[in-house]
This record gives C-alpha cells, structure tokens and sequence, in this order.
C-alpha cells in the first residue's frame, strides 16, 4: 500500500495503473478506520485526559 508515499499514488493514478486489488485495499483500510472512529464513544468529559490541569475553578 502506498501510505506516505502521495506522489508515487498521484502518479500511478494519472496514469491510470490504481489496480482493483489497491483500490480495496484503501477502501477495507477506510472501513476499519471509520469503525473505529466510531466506536469510541463521545463525552463531554474531559477530566480523565488531564484536561483538570487548565480548569480554572
């Protein structure tokens, strides 16, 4: 997979050479992400993160 190299994926790319196999790749890789993302859940909370230090009571 082409991670941090963009210019060698904007290149394979204007040449039209992005097989089906990479493109599923990125797409299984987004999916995962995105599930991840998502599963942590939101809270306005942030005392736990070490946030108490700039509280100013």
């Amino acid at each position: 997979m082409i991670w941090l190299n963009l210019k060698k994926l904007e290149r394979l790319l204007i040449q039209n050479k992005i097989t089906e196999s990479i493109s599923y790749q990125y797409l299984l890789v987004f999916l995962v992400m995105l599930t991840l993302a998502s599963s942590f859940s939101e809270t306005d909370d942030f005392s736990h993160y070490g946030w108490e230090v700039s509280w100013s009571y």
